[in-house]
């Protein structure tokens, strides 16, 4: 409704069977279908996915992606990976996000998240670092943050160490990447 007439699937995958007649099926959706796949998805075009709509609200989408990682880290209790980054996205914008606050808000011991995060390849570091690029990417394209704001959400204590930060992971600063955006 929001987007308008220009929305359309690029396809839809069922975990169910395939039914004797599609038809229905291709009524509702209009696009190409697969039936009997590990999970149901409906998949959007990359391009629209990318658009900002008419309307958007900041502050709103901020509050609505925080809600979204933390149904997601609920989905699957045992993706430790997705429960940290949902427990980031909460803490980050408070500052002083540490391990073991994490493991505190995961109600495990920090040697526990250590020892779950070694499980799947992967560090706290590491997660802070991925977690901090993927908002900032976002945070970046929203022209009514400060670059001050930017780096309090993401949990920096100055702008300047965001700035290095942003530069290590894109070899460009935040405001070029900005002009660029422009």
């Amino acid at each position: 409704m929001l987007y308008g007439d220009k929305f359309w699937l690029s396809g839809v995958n069922f975990r169910r069977e395939k039914p004797k007649s599609i038809k229905p099926y291709f009524q509702f959706f209009g696009c190409s279908m697969e039936f009997g796949q590990a999970q149901n998805q409906l998949l959007i075009p990359l391009s629209i996915v990318d658009e900002t709509l008419e309307g958007a609200h900041p502050g709103l989408a901020l509050l609505n992606d925080k809600l979204l990682m933390h149904r997601l880290a609920n989905i699957d209790r045992n993706d430790i990976v997705a429960r940290v980054r949902a427990t980031l996205v909460e803490q980050l914008p408070d500052g002083d996000t540490t391990d073991e606050s994490v493991a505190k808000a995961l109600h495990m011991s920090t040697r526990t998240l250590h020892r779950k995060l070694r499980s799947s390849n992967r560090s706290y570091r590491s997660v802070v670092v991925e977690t901090r690029q993927q908002l900032a990417s976002h945070y970046i394209k929203d022209m009514t943050l400060t670059l001050t704001e930017i780096s309090l959400l993401l949990g920096f204590s100055e702008a300047s160490s965001f700035t290095r930060a942003f530069k290590n992971w894109t070899d460009s600063t935040p405001t070029q990447m900005r002009q660029t955006r422009l």
